[in-house]
C-alpha cells in the first residue's frame, strides 16, 4: 500500500515481487517455484497518461503479446480512480474493497459491511485494531512522521524562495551601487573619497 506518491512505485513493486519470487531452497527444482501475485493499493495515479482503476501486469512477448509466464503478476488498485471501475471490477466487488480503503468514518464502513461478509470481517478487524492502543499510537506516529516531513519540505521551499528574493535584492542593490560609482567617476570624483 502506498498513500503518498514517492515516484518510485514501479521499481519498489518489482523489487518486492522479485524478492518474493526467489523462494527456492537449496536442492529444489525450478518447477517447484510458486507464483507470486502482488496487489499494490495506491492513493495516486501511477500512469497519469493512462488512468485505470484496476490494472494487471504480466511478462509478455513484446511482438505478439504471448504470455511468458503466469507465475509473476502485479496488480494495481488505484483508489483515486474508482469511477473508472469496469463491469468486471464491479462484479468482483473490487470497487467495494476500494471504497473500504477510502472510508473515513465508521458509518461508511458499516454501510459497506452490510452487503459483503468479507468486508464486514475486514471492518471488524479494523475496528479491533483501532481499539488496540499500541497500534493506534503507531499509526499516529506514522501520520506525524508524514506531516513532519511535509512541514520540513514546505519550510525548505519557503526558505529557498526567501533566499532567491534576497539574492535578487542584493543584485538590484549591487547594480545601483555600480550605477552610482559610474556617475561619481563621470563627474570627476574618486569613489574612494566618498
Amino acid at each position: 500500500m502506498q498513500v503518498i506518491n514517492q515516484h518510485n512505485w514501479v521499481e519498489r513493486s518489482l523489487s518486492y515481487l522479485c524478492r518474493d519470487f526467489d523462494s527456492l531452497q537449496s536442492g529444489e527444482s525450478y518447477q517447484a517455484i510458486r507464483p507470486v501475485l502482488q496487489i499494490g493499493i495506491l492513493n495516486f495515479t501511477l500512469f497519469p497518461e493512462q488512468p485505470e482503476f484496476y490494472a494487471t501486469y504480466q511478462f509478455l512477448n513484446v511482438k505478439n503479446h504471448s504470455l511468458y509466464s503466469d507465475k509473476l503478476r502485479i496488480s494495481v488498485l488505484n483508489l483515486t480512480q474508482i469511477e473508472l471501475a469496469t463491469k468486471e471490477d464491479k462484479s468482483c466487488q473490487i470497487d467495494a474493497w476500494a471504497n473500504l480503503f477510502k472510508a473515513t468514518t465508521w458509518e461508511e464502513l458499516t454501510m459497506l459491511a452490510q452487503n459483503n461478509e468479507y468486508i464486514k470481517e475486514a471492518a471488524d478487524t479494523i475496528f479491533r485494531l483501532c481499539q488496540d492502543e499500541r497500534v493506534r499510537m503507531e499509526c499516529q506516529a506514522r501520520e506525524d512522521h508524514y506531516r513532519t516531513q511535509l512541514g520540513i519540505q514546505q519550510m525548505m521551499d519557503r526558505q529557498a524562495a526567501e533566499i532567491q528574493s534576497q539574492n535578487a535584492e542584493i543584485k538590484t542593490q549591487a547594480a545601483e551601487i555600480d550605477k552610482l560609482k559610474t556617475w561619481i567617476k563621470a563627474h570627476g570624483y574618486d569613489p574612494a573619497d566618498i
